[in-house]
């Protein structure tokens, strides 16, 4: 059964709310541009990622406006959901590389005191690497969860699947933070704030762990979205709760904006 106010051939259970989706695209639009202005600029390419997965936000959030007044479009729902499932991806591979190469220059800087000599619980130049890798898996999971969803028959199978891609994601990067938080407390020994750059790395840390707490709550909130079911309270009331999630998301990708900024 679909909320109140959404045709009966819809393939979503919900209708999206038009001011919401234009005001926060228009944001995401904002902070891509910004982000396209600094990278091309200042030539930080290895970045990419990053404006990449602010873009097709933005996008998404505008699909979904054609979406509202042509519920029953499939091609039009599975580019929708494509550009909105593969947006987070690429905030995670700007998060994973970026702190590779951070981690890789504290484990190289002999000027700043550590607890102990290996910085890292994996090689810094295999972080972006294994969560890449682990990002791409778990996108390959939600994608043909998603593909199923459409079909009548395979709908319940396919949000299982698709469950399972958002809960290895989560396990993924809170592994990925685990180790965040372990470099932190390797370069937080006694003697290390007389560093002049000490300040600029526990910025660069808290940044991070920061855009952290709000990517868990997302993907919380997403588990729990999906393990209600499509046709459950959070997917039919999306009007209400959507909010949630997308703030969290939002509010994480302005911290790694900062971030960029800051590693420039």
């Amino acid at each position: 059964m679909n909320a109140p106010g959404v045709a009966p051939d819809s393939i979503l259970y919900y209708k999206p709310q038009t001011a919401g989706n234009v005001i926060l695209g228009v944001l995401y639009g904002l902070v891509s541009i910004g982000l396209w202005y600094h990278l091309t600029s200042r030539r930080d390419w290895w970045a990419l990622c990053l404006p990449i997965g602010t873009t097709l936000q933005c996008i998404g959030f505008f699909l979904r406006l054609p979406l509202a007044t042509h519920p029953a479009n499939l091609g039009l729902y599975i580019v929708q959901t494509f550009f909105v499932v593969i947006s987070p991806c690429a905030l995670f591979a700007f998060s994973y590389i970026a702190f590779g190469r951070f981690s890789y220059n504290l484990q190289h800087d002999t000027t700043i005191q550590k607890r102990s000599p290996k910085v890292t619980l994996l090689n810094p130049l295999l972080f972006g690497r294994i969560f890449i890798l682990s990002d791409v898996a778990t996108f390959l999971i939600q994608a043909s969860g998603g593909s199923m969803e459409v079909s009548a028959s395979l709908s319940g199978i396919g949000s299982k699947i698709f469950l399972i891609g958002i809960i290895a994601q989560g396990v993924s990067y809170g592994i990925f933070m685990v180790c965040a938080i372990y470099t932190h407390w390797v370069v937080s020994a006694d003697g290390a704030e007389q560093h002049p750059l000490h300040r600029n790395i526990q910025k660069l840390f808290w940044v991070l762990h920061v855009a952290g707490v709000w990517i868990i709550v997302r993907s919380v909130y997403r588990i729990i979205e999906l393990a209600q079911g499509f046709r459950g309270f959070l997917f039919t009331h999306e009007s209400e709760n959507d909010d949630i999630a997308r703030n969290a998301i939002r509010k994480a990708r302005a911290m790694y904006a900062d971030n960029l900024f800051l590693l420039a």
